[in-house]
Formats: C-alpha cells, sequence, structure tokens
C-alpha cells in the first residue's frame, strides 16, 4: 500500500501525517482513513490502534477529539 493512495485534497497536510504514520506503524488505516474525522481525532484513532485498544467505538463521528481522551468505553 502506498501513501500516494491518499494523495488528495480532501486530506490537510496533517491527516496525510496520520495516514502515513499509521502505514509506518503497519495499523489498519481503514479504521481512521474518512477524511470527515479532524486529524486529532485520526490521531487518537490511531494511537488507540497502536496500544491495542478497541477502537471501533471511537469511530462514532459524533465524538470530538477532546471527548477521545477522555472517553471510558
Amino acid at each position: 500500500m502506498s501513501v500516494s493512495e491518499y494523495a488528495d485534497l480532501k486530506y490537510t497536510w496533517r491527516k496525510m501525517r496520520e495516514i502515513r504514520l499509521g502505514m509506518e506503524e503497519n495499523l489498519d488505516i481503514k479504521v481512521y482513513q474518512d477524511s470527515i474525522f479532524s486529524y486529532w481525532q485520526m490521531k487518537e484513532i490511531r494511537l488507540g490502534l497502536k496500544d491495542g485498544l478497541y477502537v471501533s467505538c471511537y469511530t462514532n463521528l459524533m465524538y470530538t477529539a477532546n471527548s477521545l481522551i477522555n472517553l471510558e468505553v
């Protein structure tokens, strides 16, 4: 998989960075690749994946990045 697949104007440079970091860490970036997520949300989901957490509940768009930090599941 190449990061060039995500070279699209719908992704800001910060979102592209989160995609790239996830790819470098061999994470399933499909979980957070939706351009609707803010880069902070993408980061929090990526960090959760990296730590081996169950992140499906975090991909709900009703949560802001700030609420993801404090969310208890």
